[in-house]
């Protein structure tokens, strides 16, 4: 596994995989809740990509004002 540094904007792997924690999601869950697949949530995790910056921005707001997804259905 690669060590990457976080961008200003944007999250290492292990960031969002800490941050998955915070907000109790498994990395299935996640991948649901997003629309992608479980393969590509692990490659984040893995840094073989890098977290996209709307999915890092997304996951720091919900960490931020604790917000899960049933909170954020219509």
């Amino acid at each position: 596994m690669k060590k990457t540094k976080a961008k200003p904007d944007g999250m290492t792997g292990a960031q969002f995989d800490a941050a998955l924690k915070k907000l109790d999601m498994t990395q299935m869950g996640f991948s649901r809740f997003i629309g992608v697949g479980g393969r590509t949530v692990r490659s984040w995790i893995g840094d073989e990509f890098p977290v996209p910056k709307t999915v890092a921005l997304l996951v720091n707001l919900m960490v931020k004002t604790k917000t899960n997804p049933e909170d954020m259905k219509a």
